[in-house]
C-alpha cells in the first residue's frame, strides 16, 4: 500500500524516453503503461497516463488516450485546454459499460445473498473482480453526475 496522501502514479514519457532516444510508439508505450498500472494496483492507487505533446493533432491524442484507457489507466495528463474534453470523453465510462455494471451489481446482490459467488450476466461469468470493477464504474459515473 502507498502512503495515504498518494492517490496515483503519473507517467512522464518525456522524462523517461527522451534521454534514451526511445520513440513514443505503441510498441514502447504499452509495456510501460501496463507496468505502471500494475505497480499502482499493487499500491492500491490509480495510474494516470502521461502527456501527449502533439497538441495540434486531436485525433492522434484521442487514439493515444484510448490506448491508455485500454490498459486500465484512470486518466491522462493534459498540456493544453483543447485536450480536456477528449480526455473526459475517453476516460468516462461508456453508457453500455455503465448499464452492464448496473446489471452485474444487481445480480451480485441477489446471488451473494444466496451464498453464490460466481454467476452469469448476459452470458458472461462474473465474480469478485468483476463485481469490484462494476462498483468502481458506477462510483465514477455517479460521482460525475454529482459534479455536473
Amino acid at each position: 500500500m502507498s502512503h495515504e496522501r498518494v492517490i496515483g502514479l503519473q507517467l512522464g514519457f518525456g522524462d523517461l524516453f527522451e534521454p534514451l532516444g526511445v520513440e513514443r510508439s505503441p510498441l514502447a508505450l504499452a509495456p510501460v503503461r501496463l507496468a505502471v498500472r500494475l505497480a499502482a494496483a499493487e499500491a492500491g492507487i490509480d495510474a494516470f497516463d502521461g502527456a501527449f505533446v502533439g497538441v495540434a493533432d486531436g485525433e492522434a491524442f484521442r487514439m493515444d488516450a484510448e490506448a491508455g484507457r485500454a490498459l486500465g489507466l484512470a486518466g491522462k495528463s493534459c498540456i493544453h485546454p483543447s485536450q480536456i474534453d477528449i480526455v473526459n470523453a475517453v476516460f468516462f465510462p461508456r453508457a453500455a459499460e455503465i448499464e452492464n455494471a448496473r446489471r452485474i451489481v444487481a445480480k451480485a446482490e441477489e446471488m451473494l445473498a444466496r451464498g453464490v459467488g460466481a454467476f452469469m450476466v448476459d452470458g458472461v461469468m462474473a465474480d469478485g473482480p468483476f463485481i469490484d470493477r462494476a462498483r468502481t464504474v458506477l462510483r465514477i459515473a455517479e460521482g460525475a453526475a454529482h459534479h455536473a
